[in-house]
């Protein structure tokens, strides 16, 4: 891959982390930053097709072994979800016990506690029905890209009977609504495997560029969403009263943006190839630095606003919310990423210890 597509996709992705983490941030002070809010879901759709993006360049040009594949996706994954479902857990505990109002309203949504741990261990979270951890939102998502990995995984490196004897049972375990989002993850593996054949001009990326940046801007306001769902559901309305989880219900104005993001991708890569912007490598390490903690902004920073939320009220501690909220939570993510990220390659070691072991019996 070209290494300042490669930088651009990087800032590309923190930014839809920060989106993630700002569309949540006026809940817990008392609605302030509102203007920054609203794009949160619009983010998440941009990390599956970055996802599929980035899978599909491991196993084709870095020709990732499929035993490569299960121990970096497993340690990818799970370095940072069980993190995640501690955090979530020991909060959710500490919240009921200091400041229960401050969960009141979300209480009806929630499972057993086994079987919200279970469906967090397993990513069973969103296989036909909706299965909420807790006070950790976006973990949503995570009930579709782990499954996306299996059904990837399994078509790109088995043949024959033993692709559908593994592929049936994963798209049964999808559900309706995971499967509905399916070609949007593959989106970003095409994607990537026509990067590099499309012909087209230096002017032209330029210019599609722009006009996906606005196709997507224009994508994301809600005036444009309800109309373009309220119009494409006058036909499938039973389909989202019935069959459709509420994570999936966006999927027509979805659709819409995985075109806009891959084209937006394309052009990128183009302009990349064409104009050297001489990136110092400084600024490169700074962009790897900070690339390299956006899927722990993602999953870890809900938990941490709700704890905000039940130690100072946004009601009746406004600045001490702000602060927390704004400064502390992101520096508690970063330094715990920087953890999770320093102990990653033992825990690669290990598990490839441990598979080699199992494989070789």
């Amino acid at each position: 891959m070209n290494r300042q597509l490669s930088l651009y996709l990087d800032v590309f992705r923190f930014i839809a982390a920060a989106l993630v983490f700002l569309s949540h941030l006026p809940h817990f002070v008392d609605g302030y930053f509102w203007q920054l809010a609203g794009f949160g879901h619009e983010a998440v759709v941009f990390f599956f097709v970055l996802s599929g993006f980035v899978i599909a360049f491991v196993c084709t040009e870095k020709q990732e072994s499929a035993f490569d594949y299960v121990i970096n996706r497993t340690v990818r994954i799970y370095s940072v979800a069980v993190p995640a479902i501690l955090l979530t857990f020991m909060i959710y505990a500490f919240t009921q016990a200091y400041n229960p109002a401050s969960i009141t309203d979300l209480q009806p949504t929630f499972s057993s506690m086994g079987q919200t741990l279970f469906s967090a261990l397993t990513f069973t979270n969103q296989s036909w029905m909706e299965t909420r951890i807790l006070i950790d939102m976006p973990y949503w998502s995570m009930g579709y890209e782990v499954l996306y990995y299996l059904f990837f995984g399994v078509v790109f490196y088995m043949t024959g009977w033993r692709r559908w004897f593994y592929l049936l049972p994963i798209l049964l375990l999808m559900g309706f609504s995971i499967l509905l989002y399916l070609p949007v993850w593959l989106a970003g593996v095409w994607c990537f495997r026509i990067k590099d054949r499309l012909q087209f001009s230096l002017p032209v990326a330029v210019i599609g560029f722009c006009l996906s940046v606005m196709a997507i801007a224009v994508g994301s306001t809600d005036g444009w969403e309800h109309s373009f769902n309220v119009t494409a559901n006058i036909a499938g309305q039973w389909m989202q009263q019935s069959l459709l989880l509420e994570t999936a219900q966006h999927f027509f104005t979805d659709y819409f943006l995985t075109v806009c993001i891959v084209i937006h991708i394309l052009c990128a890569n183009k302009i990349c190839k064409s104009v050297d912007f001489n990136i110092s490598a400084r600024v490169q390490r700074w962009i790897r630095e900070i690339s390299a903690h956006t899927f722990s902004l993602y999953l870890l920073h809900m938990p941490l606003l709700y704890l905000v939320k039940a130690v100072f009220p946004a009601t009746e501690h406004l600045a001490a919310a702000i602060v927390s909220a704004v400064v502390l939570v992101p520096a508690l993510i970063w330094l715990i990423s920087r953890h999770i990220e320093s102990a990653r390659a033992a825990q690669r070691n290990w598990l490839g210890m441990q598979l080699t072991r199992v494989w070789q019996r």
